[in-house]
């Protein structure tokens, strides 16, 4: 009776073996296949298709001929991905990759694509929530070859960014990563390209230079995968980017070098790094015309009307730099901000400033602690003339929700009476003129 039933489980157990044996097998049929695809286009809200499919316990994992079409005008294809991952790890959505590669992956945008209703999203949100996690423990390299992003307009190219190549590499228990990226781009019959290779540990270390990328194509691509985000990227930088980015050791520690030129953002920065500290080097200066779009983001109360110029110069900045991370809280730093032509919304009173000048000086020890301003400049109302004004400000704690009241020192000239009763619902201009 015992060896009967030992004979029973040890069948049984063999049965069961062989069954978890042959999943990748299973799963690489065409009946398996369809059942993967099922599964994808559930979660996602997309037609998925496959032309081969090959996954092995112990050997290399395979797809052949890919295609993603989320009917909303995103299209990704790819003629073959390859990686030695185990199937377990693919199973179970952890660990380590190895060495996985892309072959000729395209991406194509169209420019107007159907709109997406609201309830639509959120359905698809919840959706790729019951996914849960992406991946734990990664690490691994991808290596994309041949790869190509574009974005159509009724069957016409508008930007492509073509011969791309991508590494990425996070090497097993190590915190640091490696990316190299090349490329060629192509917008309007203009012509650029980009080289980044950079690598982390402590600190960041590499070199990028991005000539002439067309940021509208990117800001499709963004706005497609996010429509809050759509425009976001063109109004902050304009249609085109150049960058050149150096961070290399040298015999302080680290420096860096930073310059960025669009249409919209012009930044010269010139730092150091050593003893878990940065420093600026040499006088640094952001110039930056602020659309709506993107002022209104930082200024929900007072939101901008219309374009903006803001420029700042820093004299002195030095930040520590705490678990791989800037600490904000503890930023020293001397400068200067000025603002102008700027047209702003005060909603309380439903009434349009504009702001055609504003000068601040700054200065901080310890940005947490205590922060000192001396500001002038010139606004005006309903009338052609100017208020002029000027004062000084110290703030403690100005981080702090709960902050005592700043200490101010306030001085208006030709100041507008009635923008003081809209506010105060008073009569001044009544009996003290305009």
């Amino acid at each position: 009776m015992k060896k009967w039933i030992l004979s029973i489980v040890g069948t049984l157990l063999g049965v069961f073996l062989i069954l978890v044996a042959l999943v990748p097998t299973l799963l690489s049929t065409d009946a398996g296949k369809r059942f993967i695809i099922g599964k994808i286009e559930k979660a996602t809200h997309t037609k998925i298709a496959i032309e081969d499919l090959d996954l092995s316990w112990f050997g290399i994992q395979q797809v052949d001929a890919f295609t993603l079409d989320d009917g909303k005008g995103l299209k990704v294809t790819f003629n073959q991905l390859t990686s030695t991952c185990s199937f377990w790890n693919l199973l179970f959505r952890s660990g380590d990759t190895g060495e996985t590669k892309l072959k000729s992956p395209t991406i194509t945008i169209q420019a107007k694509g159907p709109s997406v209703k609201p309830e639509t999203q959120k359905r698809v949100a919840k959706e790729k929530e019951k996914l849960g996690k992406v991946w734990s423990n990664y690490s691994g390299k991808l290596i994309v070859e041949k790869g190509k992003i574009e974005t159509l307009d009724n069957g016409r190219t508008l930007v492509s960014v073509q011969e791309v190549h991508l590494e990425f590499d996070t090497p097993k228990n190590s915190s640091s990563y490696t990316v190299i990226a090349q490329g060629k781009t192509e917008q309007n019959a203009l012509s650029g390209d980009f080289n980044i290779h950079v690598k982390t540990n402590s600190w960041i270390e590499g070199e990028a230079q991005i000539n002439n990328f067309p940021v509208w194509g990117l800001d499709q691509v963004l706005g497609t995968l996010n429509p809050k985000h759509a425009g976001m990227l063109l109004a902050a930088l304009g249609d085109t980017l150049n960058l050149s980015l150096r961070v290399l050791p040298d015999q302080a520690g680290q420096s860096m070098v930073l310059t960025v030129r669009s249409p919209r953002l012009l930044v010269n920065l010139s730092t150091s790094y050593q003893n878990a500290l940065l420093t600026l080097v040499n006088e640094g200066r952001i110039a930056w015309t602020i659309k709506p779009l993107i002022g209104n983001v930082f200024m929900e109360k007072v939101p901008l009307k219309s374009d903006a110029q803001v420029e700042i110069w820093l004299t002195v900045v030095s930040i520590p730099l705490k678990d791989h991370k800037l600490a904000w809280r503890e930023l020293a730093a001397t400068g200067n901000i000025r603002f102008t032509g700027g047209r702003v919304f005060l909603e309380e009173i439903q009434q349009d400033i504009l702001v055609s000048d504003l000068s601040s000086d700054f200065h901080t020890n310890k940005l947490e602690a205590l922060l000192d301003v001396t500001f002038n400049g010139a606004l005006s109302h309903t009338s052609p003339s100017e208020a002029q004004f000027k004062g000084t400000a110290t703030i403690q704690n100005p981080l702090d929700k709960m902050r005592a009241y700043p200490k101010f020192d306030l001085n208006f000239n030709n100041l507008p009476l009635a923008l003081i009763d809209l506010w105060k619902k008073s009569d001044s201009v009544k009996y003290l003129g305009a």
